[in-house]
């Protein structure tokens, strides 16, 4: 508490020397990635498991981007990681849509890195918790780290988000636009199901249909504006039905 105290105290004087003006959220949030860095740092200093990774190349680099490939936000996140058979916490990462792959911040030479794919096992950002799921029997959903929005006992939903890329051309620039894409899948008493639309969820679960679906029009959700929130409210109710 003491160092975040003076750390505090000497970005506020910084900001009053210089005639610059930052507001309480951005300052707190500057001290929190300051903190977390500091904290990854002494952590991972001397560590060789989670600074063992690959050189991040942006391929795109040579063009104009508009937006960027990463999960919500391309600034260093503070989350969790659990990489060859060991969990870190506090440490600053990004999640890289377009290769599904943590990338993060070297903690001696600050250089990006990305991570071992096959080593991750699960991780978290931005309050969100992902986990390597591997493909299965039906082909129903491919490898790669999915979303858990509901996990209870038999019941999943999950979600694949990732990137596209759209090239656009403006006169001489080539630019490349990142297009955000997700996929939304049940697993239910050991089947995945693709959900694609209101349709595809109510069958999914079968005899439960019809009282599902007058679950849905008295709660007033809306499952093509808000497909994820239905889904995982599906979920639920469905759960408490079988109670």
């Amino acid at each position: 508490m003491k160092f975040k105290s003076l750390f505090a105290f000497l970005i506020l004087n910084s900001v009053t020397c210089y005639g610059q003006k930052l507001n309480t959220d951005s300052l707190v949030r500057l001290n929190a990635i300051q903190v977390a860095k500091l904290n990854y740092q002494n952590m991972t200093a001397g560590s060789s498991r989670l600074n063992n990774g690959v050189d991040y190349f942006d391929a795109l680099h040579d063009k104009k981007q508009i937006g960027h490939p990463y999960f919500i936000s391309d600034d260093w996140e503070e989350g969790f990681v659990f990489y060859d058979g060991q969990l870190y916490e506090h440490i600053l990462l990004r999640y890289n849509l377009l290769e599904d792959n943590i990338h993060i911040d070297h903690s001696q030479t600050h250089s990006t890195i990305k991570l071992i794919v096959e080593k991750i096992k699960y991780f978290g950002i931005n309050n969100h918790t992902f986990v390597w799921i591997a493909s299965d029997p039906e082909k129903i959903i491919k490898e790669g780290f999915y979303d858990i929005l509901y996990d209870k006992d038999k019941l999943k939903v999950i979600a694949r988000r990732y990137k596209t890329t759209l090239d656009i051309t403006e006169g001489k620039v080539m630019e490349v636009k990142f297009v955000d894409k997700t996929k939304l899948f049940l697993f239910k008493d050991g089947k995945y199901y693709a959900i694609t639309n209101k349709n595809s969820a109510l069958n999914a679960f079968g005899e439960s249909k019809s009282q599902i679906k007058k679950f849905l029009s008295q709660s007033k959700i809306n499952f093509q504006s808000e497909p994820e929130t239905a889904l995982t409210a599906i979920a639920e109710y469905y759960d408490a039905l079988k109670k």
